[in-house]
């Protein structure tokens, strides 16, 4: 009776210990278009987490403005591709459970990218036909520019909801970047204006 007590006790209690650490880590990936991402989540209380990311970027951006005054029309195609990387250190507080509840995140950032831009602005004036000067009608310009190893850094605030399923880890999170530093000072697209949104969508394992 009395090895029977003892194995329900010790039987009970290998099960407190592996509930009270269990899923201490995570192992997860972000899938972001252009923003491959690779992060290691780890607790260190029953609120409070640090977490590594690697991001490998391969972004594609294209935009186009167009306005247009008494009849004359300007139109503005902008391509940007942008590659390298870029680590970043977040301490996270979970409001109830680490890894299964909201959290808050805060941390720091910096990068290496290279960047290709080209703009080519078209405008088209038919007055000029009045004057039949008709290779003035519609004008174009195309104005290249590369920036090699743009070094680049900032702080970024945010949160999110994370969760685990068994070994399962499901991450959705988001917030602002602050881009304190860009040594080329190119700012091309919207990643790396002053303030600009991030977001993430990660999944992973736990352990």
């Amino acid at each position: 009776m009395k090895k029977t007590l003892y194995f329900v006790l010790l039987l009970n209690f290998c099960s407190s210990v592996n509930t009270l650490y269990a899923q201490q880590n995570a192992i997860k990936v972000n899938f972001l278009p252009g923003k491959f991402g690779l992060n290691y989540e780890r607790a260190f209380s029953q609120h409070h987490s640090f977490i590594v990311e690697f991001q490998k970027w391969n972004l594609h951006n294209t935009q186009t403005k167009s306005s247009s005054l008494v009849g004359i029309t300007e139109t503005k195609n902008s391509y940007a591709r942008i590659t390298g990387y870029r680590f970043e250190g977040l301490a996270r507080y979970y409001n109830k459970q680490v890894l299964n509840s909201g959290f808050f995140e805060g941390g720091i950032y910096i990068g290496k990218n290279d960047i290709q831009t080209t703009v080519t602005t078209t405008s088209t004036n038919p007055y000029y036909f009045l004057f039949l000067e008709l290779d003035k009608v519609i004008e174009s310009e195309t104005i290249k520019k590369n920036y090699d190893s743009v070094i680049v850094g900032g702080i970024k605030l945010g949160g999110g909801y994370q969760k685990t399923f068994g070994f399962f880890d499901l991450e959705l999170s988001g917030g602002v970047n602050f881009n304190a530093f860009n040594d080329h000072n190119a700012r091309p697209t919207l990643d790396f204006k002053g303030i600009s949104p991030y977001l993430r969508i990660s999944m992973g394992i736990a352990i």
